[in-house]
């Protein structure tokens, strides 16, 4: 009896104390660590892929330099923290030994035998041992829960609006055929609290149907592709494919119905063949060249040491610009969704390249497939059975090419600079 408040109190501050030092420790390295690491990542970044950047603008010792000290005061703070928990673990066998020490004392005043001693001093030890793995574990879950509540801030699900959000899996089949997507009414708030990113938009796409969405920069193209892929819920409007909201159909099996090349596509760091078979594994050979041939990218293959499997690099690196958004194009291609949308497909080529190559894609759509295509080129849209100019969220003009370059506004305004400007493109490449 006489030892048990000595082992009660080692218990207590091995299993309770410690540990809620240790969780309050790890709490505020937590909140000092985080951002200064984020910064070091963010650091290195910079360095290694705007390295010609810098150099170009005599910025690279600045910017060594500020990773230099961002990452001294990372490996400081580091330290302390390192060094407040090797005191804590230091402390608890510090008392795991007096404990003991103080049952070896407790049992020969109390003329206990000696092997009790002996037994009263292991078991301390002992127990204490066991305690002290709580320290690891008070710090490992402060270091677990912290991240996971600014994740968990991320991923609260958003009410369901206009038929956008997610379904069950098991919702309906996506139907064969051509099919019609309807869009009424859409309207996208912007989160800033400024005017709406787009505001009242319809749109009617048939089989076969091409229109072209145009504008200047933020008129709200992206956006609209967005809602009409599914990956942005509208806060106000329906969009409804073949006559059902899209999150009616099965989730894995929405891009074939919708889908395409839209904003900011990413090159994987992987071969041609595993970019282009993202959204369709079991593509024949003779898919991969058809929907390269119409992307533009045939003859770049043919110089390629690998071809298909030659590996692009991290986000496309070994890639141009040009490059990287055609291989992206082919890609939409070989998926073949019955609503095709194309953010910018021709971006970063030349006005005859971007002809060629966006009357390829037409022609590869077929005649049953509906396309969308948003642009900054204007010439090539002759054909086209809809043009629509949106200019802050709304539409401002719609109708064939050839009526509105016959009406005053943005389009036929820009739609001559442009002429202009590759009329002076063609002069200086003659020359």
């Amino acid at each position: 009896p006489p030892a048990a408040p000595v082992l009660a109190a080692a218990l207590l501050a091995t299993g309770v104390l410690l540990p809620a030092v240790a969780a309050r420790t790890a709490r505020r390295g937590a909140e000092l660590v985080a951002p200064l690491r984020a910064a070091v990542a963010t650091d290195a970044v910079d360095l290694t892929r705007g390295a010609a950047d810098l150099a170009a603008f005599g910025a690279t010792a600045r910017f060594t330099a500020r990773a230099r000290a961002r990452a001294a005061r990372l490996s400081r703070v580091e330290s302390r923290l390192a060094a407040a928990a090797v005191a804590a673990d230091a402390t608890g066998t510090l008392v795991g030994g007096v404990a003991a020490a103080w049952m070896v004392v407790v049992g020969v005043r109390a003329g206990v035998h000696g092997a009790v001693v002996g037994a009263l001093a292991v078991g301390t030890l002992a127990a204490v041992e066991a305690n002290l793995a709580l320290l690891a574990a008070a710090r490992r879950w402060v270091e677990i829960r912290t991240p996971l509540a600014r994740v968990a801030a991320l991923l609260v699900p958003a009410a369901p609006a206009s038929g956008i959000d997610g379904a069950p899996d098991g919702g309906r089949a996506v139907p064969d055929g051509p099919v019609t997507l309807s869009a009424r009414g859409i309207r996208v708030q912007s989160r800033d609290g400024s005017a709406p990113a787009l505001d009242g938009v319809d749109l009617d796409l048939e089989p076969g149907r091409r229109v072209a969405v145009v504008g200047p920069s933020g008129a709200g193209k992206s956006t609209l592709l967005a809602v009409l892929a599914g990956q942005l819920a509208p806060d106000a409007g329906t969009v409804t494919v073949a006559g059902m909201p899209l999150s009616a159909y099965r989730r894995d099996e929405r891009h074939h119905l919708v889908g395409g090349l839209l904003a900011d596509a990413h090159v994987f760091h992987t071969t041609v063949r595993e970019n282009l078979l993202l959204g369709r594994a079991d593509a024949t050979a003779a898919d991969l060249d058809a929907a390269c041939a119409a992307a533009g990218l045939d003859g770049w293959l043919r110089e390629l040491p690998a071809g298909y499997d030659t590996v692009v690099g991290e986000e496309g690196a070994q890639l141009s610009g040009g490059q990287r958004q055609r291989l992206a194009l082919a890609r939409a291609l070989l998926d073949a969704p019955r609503v095709l949308l194309l953010d910018e497909p021709t971006e970063g080529l030349d006005p005859a390249a971007a002809a060629r190559v966006l009357g390829r894609v037409l022609a590869a759509a077929g005649p049953n497939r509906a396309v969308v295509v948003v642009t900054h080129h204007l010439s090539g849209l002759e054909d086209f059975d809809e043009v629509l100019v949106l200019d802050q969220g709304r539409v401002r003009q719609r109708g064939r090419h050839r009526d509105l370059v016959e009406q005053p506004g943005w389009y036929r305004d820009s739609y001559l600079a442009q002429r202009l400007a590759e009329e002076g493109y063609h002069a200086l490449a003659a020359a």
